[in-house]
């Protein structure tokens, strides 16, 4: 029987590779300048979720803004759908915000990355950065915006993380427990893990309600999937930044082609069965399973080539498991995190 996307509940949108920063942390950097997606890929995006009621829409880049058409972008979502959750992923540093200024408050969020306090925030975008950003944060306060933090979260900046937790500017911050390890300059970050960073960690998985309160802990395929700048479609952010189990390209076949194409693979059980029964049950028996909702199920695909496994990360948070092993490569794999250091 043909299996078919009724619903989504979250699409995300990696609109260009162009970037006007040059941050260290970055693992997009060998993309950088790259990749587009045309305009009217992105409204044939658009309109395949729309026809499936998307409940969520993130954009995103690169720097969402030096796309040439966001703005034709936003416009088009805000007149041809009616998702009220739309996010977009900025360094907000090249926003316009009078342009901005016309949009309906009750749609649209911005999510901005911070890095701690402004020192190991500009120590990582350049100086000046992070007082440029507050400026743009106030302007979109006081229209009405909702405005929202990011914050990864590494040897370097965790102990910074209370700047951006009393910070009035921001409506709501997530906490990305994130060992980054980008493009060079990230060398004087520790890579042994210390125990007051584990500390943090396990104290942000305790306070993340997303988790608890939610059956399954994202929108993953086929309850939504995320789509690169240079037109492939995975399963979800991370897969993407792993570029793990990718679904297709849109850059030269109509979406419809290609979600239906993986749809009705044997490549794509795995994602429904998990969707029909989302029990892991090497988690069954672990005290934090609630906690961690059963970790991340595409991190658990890349170290166990095993949808419904235990996450390596997670379990390094809570367990004694992969003591030995740094938290980077728990998170990006040794290969990556070797490729890197290399630079």
């Amino acid at each position: 029987m043909e299996k078919r996307i009724m619903s989504l509940e979250m699409v995300e949108i990696c609109v260009t590779s162009r970037c006007n920063l040059e941050c260290s942390h970055c693992y997009q950097h060998h993309d950088k300048n790259h990749h587009e997606l045309a305009y009217e890929k992105l409204i044939e995006i658009v309109s395949f979720a729309s026809s499936r009621n998307c409940q969520e829409y993130v954009l995103s880049g690169g720097e969402f803004f030096l796309h040439e058409r966001a703005y034709d972008l936003l416009d088009y979502i805000f007149e041809n759908t009616t998702c009220d959750d739309i996010k977009v992923v900025t360094n907000l540093s090249m926003a316009d915000t009078d342009r901005i200024s016309a949009y309906p408050r009750e749609r649209i969020e911005f999510l901005v990355s911070v890095y701690g306090s402004p020192e190991a925030h500009d120590k990582r975008r350049g100086q000046g950065h992070y007082e440029k950003v507050a400026g743009k944060i106030n302007e979109l306060s006081q229209l009405g915006f909702r405005v929202s933090a990011i914050c990864a979260l590494d040897e370097e900046n965790f102990t910074s993380l209370n700047e951006v937790l009393e910070n009035p500017i921001f409506n709501e911050i997530t906490i990305l427990p994130v060992a980054p390890v980008g493009a060079a300059g990230m060398k004087d970050i520790p890579i042994k893990d210390s125990s007051e960073y584990a500390d943090v960690l396990k104290c942000v998985y305790h306070n993340c309600h997303v988790y608890h309160d939610s059956e399954a802990r994202c929108s993953l395929f086929p309850n939504g999937f995320s789509v690169k700048y240079n037109g492939d479609i995975f399963p979800c952010n991370l897969a993407r930044d792993y570029g793990l189990g990718c679904i297709g390209n849109v850059s030269h076949k109509h979406i419809d082609d290609v979600i239906s194409a993986f749809t009705n693979s044997d490549e794509s059980n795995m994602y429904f069965e998990y969707k029909a029964n989302s029990q892991v049950d090497e988690c069954n028996n672990c005290p934090e399973n609630k906690v961690c909702n059963r970790g991340c199920r595409i991190r658990a695909l890349k170290f166990n080539n095993k949808l419904l496994s235990s996450d390596p990360f997670v379990c390094k948070i809570f367990t004694t498991q992969h003591e030995d092993i740094p938290f980077g490569t728990l998170y990006w794999g040794e290969a990556i995190v070797n490729e890197l250091a290399a630079h």
